[in-house]
């Protein structure tokens, strides 16, 4: 993007003032302040009209930069008995205006929340297919984001979801941008363009049962609310800019806190929180879990968080568990952890020569490092082998007489919820070490040594 807003195609005269009138140019004007002159960009193509009338000003822009790449995706959900027939018009199309086309099917079905399940599915692909260097651009439009809106307000969303659709987000890595050129725009100019240019698209009749919520918003609300208030959709598009600013203004504050807060990823400080007013601290609680899951906890969720883990004196550790994970406090520390299976009989061989062990549900890897714990070396004979419980009693140099791991580990004040998950360095039936934690007493005097790390992110 061009941040002085000038034309980064140069001198390159894309209209004809007897052909555009103001809006029409508006349209073409918003795809352009996005795209370098040699810019790759991957249309989302379903056939309707918005992606029709998008996918043709990106090839009469084309017309006029030749550098410009584009290519089109097209994925058939398989929910419509004319859902091949779409595809093959879409294929047609393409081929028509020499736009290379990738077709994909998604063939699973799903039960609940058809809707929401399928866009989840349709932008996997999408992100598999984007190339490094390429942008996608979507359709969405104007009643999209109004009806998004009214569908955030009948859920009670805070300003998270009053954001409703960005004109601009991050879609991979740096270079992968997905833009909603047209968000500012009312669906009727994309039609009237669209029946101008005397385009070809795909009306798809389930848009008119309204026992689907946001068909109801478009067939039934929007037009009887826009009778009354004529400039109401615009008005909409000012709420959710202004929702969308002061998310950004939030997001920058409550994250320069946490930074001071944090004592790792997972961990955070109670004392350094406390200090702060109940509704910054539900924030600070909120964005936290944001960053480690990428999904918003609901309203509730924060409040029970901040009642019975942030204020709660009756449990020393007291825990909140999730679908993926949980939360615990211990030592005036709030601790996350993603769950796992039961792991407390499984052992895991590495035979002679001993390389990496790459421990399973996302625990890391063990492997050989200088900067690793010193142990002695494995004979060539012995059974390298990782495990995560042992019940009888060892001699550590932390603790000098024998006694269960559970007690050294306490000693150690390593959290209660991270105990169960430590590896444990074993040759044949012997106990080493917990690994980067301390060695058994009997091997501390060995003179050769064996460096390695536990990689982890817990």
């Amino acid at each position: 993007m061009d941040a002085s807003g000038s034309n980064p195609l140069g001198r390159i005269n894309l209209y004809n003032k007897n052909f555009y009138n103001e809006k029409k140019k508006l349209l073409i004007e918003n795809i352009i302040k996005y795209i370098k002159p040699n810019q790759k960009i991957l249309v989302s193509y379903s056939g309707g009209l918005d992606s029709t009338v998008l996918l043709y000003q990106l090839i009469e822009l084309k017309k006029k930069n030749k550098k410009i790449k584009i290519r089109a995706i097209h994925i058939n959900h398989s929910i419509n008995k004319n859902s091949d027939i779409w595809s093959y018009h879409c294929y047609k199309q393409c081929k028509k205006n020499n736009i290379k086309i990738i077709l994909k099917k998604i063939n699973k079905k799903y039960k609940n929340n058809i809707e929401c399940s399928l866009r989840i599915h349709r932008y996997k692909i999408i992100k598999k297919e984007l190339l490094k260097r390429e942008i996608l651009m979507t359709a969405h439009h104007l009643n999209d984001q109004c009806e998004t809106l009214i569908l955030a307000l009948k859920r009670g969303s805070g300003p998270d979801g009053l954001s409703c659709i960005k004109k601009v987000i991050q879609f991979g890595n740096k270079k992968q941008l997905l833009i909603r050129p047209f968000i500012k725009f009312e669906k009727k100019i994309l039609k009237k363009w669209a029946i101008k240019k005397k385009l070809k698209w795909i009306t798809d009749k389930s848009n008119f049962n309204i026992n689907i919520e946001r068909n109801f918003v478009r067939i039934k609300i929007i037009p009887i609310l826009e009778s009354k208030w004529p400039f109401l959709l615009k008005n909409f598009y000012r709420t959710t800019k202004i929702c969308q600013e002061n998310k950004k203004v939030i997001n920058f504050f409550i994250h320069s806190i946490l930074k001071k807060c944090k004592l790792s990823k997972t961990e955070i400080k109670i004392k350094k929180i406390i200090k702060f007013p109940k509704e910054i601290i539900i924030l600070i609680i909120r964005y936290w879990m944001h960053d480690l899951t990428k999904k918003f906890i609901s309203y509730k969720k924060n409040h029970q968080i901040y009642k019975d883990i942030i204020l709660t004196k009756k449990n020393k550790s007291p825990s909140m568990y999730f679908k993926k994970y949980k939360l615990q406090k211990y030592k005036n520390i709030i601790f996350y952890c993603k769950l796992i299976p039961n792991i407390k009989n499984l052992i895991i061989f590495c035979h002679y020569p001993f390389k990496k062990i790459i421990l399973p549900h996302e625990l890391g890897k063990i492997k050989k490092s200088k900067n690793g714990m010193k142990v002695p070396p494995p004979k060539k004979t012995d059974l390298v082998n990782i495990r995560f419980n042992f019940s009888k009693k060892i001699l550590t140099h932390e603790i000098n007489k024998k006694c269960k791991i559970k007690k050294i580990l306490n000693r150690l004040k390593i959290p209660i919820l991270y105990r169960n998950y430590i590896p444990l360095l074993f040759y044949n039936e012997t106990f080493i070490s917990a690994i980067g934690l301390f060695l058994s007493k009997s091997k501390e005097n060995i003179k050769k040594h064996w460096h390695i790390s536990w990689i982890n992110d817990i």
